[in-house]
């Protein structure tokens, strides 16, 4: 893994460099390291002017890999490359005075590497037309005399620098084929892990719920049921007197109501899962009043004034109208059940530029700003009501995913003894 980093960073990384970008520059590098070796070994055995020649060679090198790897001028740094082979060949030429052997395969691996590295077809084509025209020029016009060797050695280097042009050219294209079906096979595995991790992510949201739902099953709706069961037992009993009997009606009608709204937050809940959201524009006086006959009662069971407080005149807004009346009545419910006797709670809304305020407003118990953070989280606090109402503050968080659902936001004032304020924001109807 280290080596493989050290290797792009010296030739560059894969996904921003193509393959042949990547050879050049790893070819280049190589080539300054053996230009400077044989540089220095031509000091050594004394031969000052090819000790030169290769430094200079070596140089060239280096300018070609420069050019290439910081300022990605791919096209001059392969020239340079080019004409760096081009001269290897052209002072073995000269040294060996005639196209011997190595001149003629210092053309080959020129032409070879410069196929290798042309990034696409057209500049290999320039690449084999460019070595083919050297070759003319080192056999039949630089050579004292053309002879049958020099004849047969530029045969073979055409048949070599065809060979290798159309070889080259079938094995970048099953490299290019094989590269793109790597990358969008990647992409499809991409896509298949995402998908796998958002079902993960699906079942485990799922397994929450149906424990929370477990939990409301066995817990808050089992135990209002069995309360019921035990008033109804007494009030078959003669003996109990008509005021006794009040209350215990009074007991029953509480405990109904707040199984049937729990029943409501459950059926609602099981609603919001399969996504069946209806969204269209919809009259805030119309839900705010069917909202204020449904709980009614129990406001006035706890001796609460209840004032509605909605502008007929507002415009629609963008809402699931069962939604948003479901959300209305919980908040309001909630407010019922942490309002004292002889308190209020005031329904009202503002119209703004682009949306509609709903606010419920009450002057109860209030909350700490700890509780108000916290309200519509999994870490929320539930608390009893100032009549020892209980449950399991599922109503709220609903309502929360519910205005989000809608494209809405919902907001949250409160102060301890001084009450709270619960602010919905929803999107008014285009006109």
């Amino acid at each position: 893994m280290q080596l493989n980093q050290t290797i792009n960073k010296l030739i560059g990384n894969p996904d921003l460099l193509p393959i042949q970008a990547r050879l050049l520059h790893g070819i280049s590098l190589l080539s300054v390291f053996a230009a400077l070796c044989l540089s220095l070994s031509m000091f050594i055995y004394g031969n000052i002017n090819l000790g030169f020649s290769f430094l200079i060679l070596g140089a060239s090198f280096s300018l070609s890999y420069y050019l290439g790897f910081h300022f990605r001028k791919i096209i001059l740094s392969q020239w340079i490359f080019i004409l760096s082979m081009t001269f290897i060949a052209n002072l073995s030429f000269s040294q060996e005075v005639g196209i011997g052997n190595p001149s003629f395969y210092g053309l080959v691996i020129g032409f070879f590497l410069s196929q290798l590295c042309a990034p696409d077809k057209r500049w290999k084509i320039v690449y084999y037309v460019y070595f083919i025209l050297i070759g003319l020029w080192f056999i039949f016009l630089k050579s004292p005399s053309v002879t049958t060797l020099e004849s047969i050695y530029f045969l073979g280097y055409m048949l070599f620098t065809g060979v290798l042009y159309f070889g080259l050219d079938l094995l970048m294209k099953a490299y290019d084929s094989m590269a793109l079906k790597a990358i969008a096979d990647g992409v499809r595995l991409k896509k298949s892990n995402i998908l796998i991790k958002e079902q993960l992510e699906e079942m485990r949201s799922s397994n929450e719920q149906k424990d929370r739902l477990f939990s409301i099953i066995g817990h808050d709706l089992r135990n209002p049921l069995n309360g019921i069961e035990g008033f109804i037992e007494l009030l078959e009993e003669n003996e109990i007197n008509p005021e006794t009997q009040k209350e215990f009606r009074t007991e029953l009608l509480k405990l109904t109501r707040g199984s049937r709204t729990l029943l409501d937050n459950l059926l609602e809940w099981s609603r919001r899962d399969a996504k069946a959201y209806n969204i269209k524009g919809v009259s805030v006086k119309d839900i705010a009043d069917r909202v204020s006959q449904t709980v009614e009662g129990l406001a006035k069971t706890k001796e609460l004034s209840l004032y509605v407080l909605v502008n007929a005149e507002d415009p629609k807004v963008l809402a699931d109208e069962q939604v948003l009346e479901l959300t209305l009545r919980n908040i309001i419910t909630n407010a019922i059940k942490f309002t004292r006797p002889d308190g209020w709670i005031k329904l009202r809304s503002y119209e703004f530029q682009d949306s509609i305020h709903i606010e419920v407003e009450d002057n109860g118990m209030g909350m700490e700003q700890r509780q108000v953070d916290r309200i519509f989280t999994k870490g929320r606090e539930i608390r009893e009501g100032t009549a020892n109402e209980k449950g399991v503050g599922l109503g709220l968080l609903l309502c929360y995913e519910f205005i989000q659902k809608m494209k809405g936001q919902i907001r949250v004032r409160s102060k301890v003894g001084k009450g709270t304020c619960f602010t919905i924001i929803l999107t008014k109807e285009k006109q």
